[in-house]
């Protein structure tokens, strides 16, 4: 028998909250949802420019795969992490999403 649980138990009851665990701080996070509620700001100096600084804001929610656009309240398989960055060098909003699930393999 194989199985690959990547930190996840077999019941969604026992799934972690997002968010860092204990004392983790950025960047020494070790798991896809630690950086729910991160929100820093990145300066970049490229030779030659000016500087720019960046904000990117990081949320992760429990999310129904059939149903990805809607944060569930309850724990599923299924993770939603949405990145945003801004900066006043920039005319739009970078929006990145992506969805991590856990399988369970018999």
């Amino acid at each position: 028998e194989y199985m690959v649980t990547y930190g996840a138990t077999d019941q969604t009851g026992n799934l972690s909250t997002p968010g860092p665990d204990g004392s983790e701080v950025y960047p020494a996070f070790d798991d896809f949802d630690d950086f729910s509620s991160m929100d820093r700001y990145f300066s970049y100096n490229q030779s030659g420019t000016s500087d720019s600084t960046y904000r990117v804001k990081c949320s992760v929610v429990y999310v129904d795969p059939s149903n990805p656009e809607a944060a569930l309240g309850t724990k599923t398989w299924h993770k939603k992490m949405t990145i945003e960055i801004t900066s006043k060098s920039m005319v739009d909003t970078i929006r990145l999403e992506t969805i991590f699930s856990y399988f369970y393999n018999r």
